[in-house]
């Protein structure tokens, strides 16, 4: 987790910008940013804060937010803003608490009882990918900065295959294979949003319902067959219910048996992304490996 930020300064913004009773403050878990839950008298609030300095991060969650909203996609509200580092020396938002939990942590718990919800993330999850772009690329605010999927895709697998092999992860014969494999995934052109890190974990859960979808940092204009692959593959290792959320994608986006067996060629490459990123982990890293293998002889 990130350090701590001081909590005098959050006060400080909230009182400038909330007319309510501050009760608490309390940090949640998060590897990426600063989250505080905000006790209010009245209404429980949630601040995101951004330490990178990266200063399009929270400008372009603040963006996604407003799109989806507009496709009645579920998505906490955003309350205020700041951009300009005048409290804080960094980029906040203030948004409503929408639950205390996410669908991975419901799915731990009861397997059996969040298959409906499961069903649900899926439905979401490809009504995001019925919102459309004029092209590919990175969102940047209200422009998309334009470089297409495969140009991305490449870009990245021949890095990660580099860093691989460096470590003696991969061998010469599945590094061949990835790439040949990448090759014959025809050209898709569909400038869709994709979240590209989605899953239940990015899922909250208020009264048996997803309140809201969150993290949209690295979200793109981009294919959204991949973006579904790389979700499956990782709801495959790390969660459940992968059946029914097919299911509900495939109720609102169907795909017919040649698209399914794109879809695992998509998987065999986004898993390949999974093993790079936890080359230095290694118990996560086997259980990747352990899926990957069995993804590339099914090709």
């Amino acid at each position: 987790m990130k350090e701590e930020i001081n909590k005098t300064l959050i006060k400080k913004v909230v009182l400038r910008n909330i007319k309510d009773e501050l009760l608490n403050i309390t940090r949640y878990r998060s590897e990426n940013n600063l989250v505080y839950l905000l006790k209010f008298k009245n209404a429980d609030k949630v601040i995101k804060i951004d330490t990178s300095k990266e200063h399009w991060k929270i400008e372009k969650e603040i963006y996604i937010y407003s799109l989806l909203k507009k496709e009645s996609i579920p998505v906490p509200n955003i309350i205020c803003y700041d951009l300009g580092f005048t409290v804080i020396p960094y980029q906040w938002y203030i948004m409503e608490k929408i639950g205390d939990i996410n669908l991975n942590e419901i799915y731990a718990r009861d397997k059996k009882g969040s298959k409906a919800l499961f069903f649900e993330l899926g439905c979401i999850f490809a009504k995001i990918h019925n919102i459309h772009f004029s092209k590919q690329g990175e969102i940047s605010k209200e422009k998309i900065e334009e470089k297409s999927f495969y140009d991305i895709k490449r870009e990245s697998l021949e890095k990660d295959i580099t860093n691989l092999k460096k470590k003696n992860l991969i061998s010469e014969e599945d590094c061949k294979k990835v790439l040949e494999i990448f090759e014959t995934i025809p050209l898709n052109k569909e400038c869709s949003l994709c979240h590209e890190d989605y899953g239940p974990w990015q899922a909250i859960v208020n009264n048996n319902k997803i309140t809201g979808i969150i993290d949209w940092e690295w979200a793109r204009s981009s294919d959204p067959l991949y973006d579904f692959a790389k979700a499956r593959f990782n709801l495959a290792l790390w969660s459940g219910n992968l059946d029914y959320f097919d299911k509900g994608y495939w109720s609102i986006r169907p795909m017919d048996d040649k698209g399914k067996l794109l879809l695992i060629k998509y998987m065999v490459v986004s898993a390949l992304s999974v093993l790079a990123f936890f080359a230095e982990n290694e118990n996560n890293f086997n259980m990747a490996n352990k899926k990957f293998k069995m993804l590339i002889d099914a090709v």
